[in-house]
């Protein structure tokens, strides 16, 4: 369980240093000739991607709860009978 967790507050503590670290990148001065507003197409598109593949996965994962819930009603019912019929 320690392993777990400590892995998990690895990869958080990954995740808070990237996105500081790209924060920082972008807060930075402009170069010289860099036009900013030409990477808002790119920005618009992978939070696009981000949130449909968020969508996605919540679909998925929605239909995969239902269908466990399913297969656990069926397996309630199935002992149900099996304790009456004996």
């Amino acid at each position: 369980m320690l392993g777990i967790r400590h892995a998990g507050a690895m990869g958080v503590a990954a995740l808070v240093w990237l996105l500081s670290t790209g924060i920082a990148l972008a807060a930075g001065p402009a170069q010289d000739g860099f036009d900013r507003n030409g990477n808002l197409p790119f920005l618009f598109a992978v939070y696009t991607v981000t949130w449909a593949a968020f969508f996605a996965y919540a679909f998925y994962m929605s239909r995969r709860q239902r269908e466990l819930r399913r297969e656990l009603d069926e397996i309630k019912r199935a002992m149900e009978e099996k304790e009456t019929s004996q």
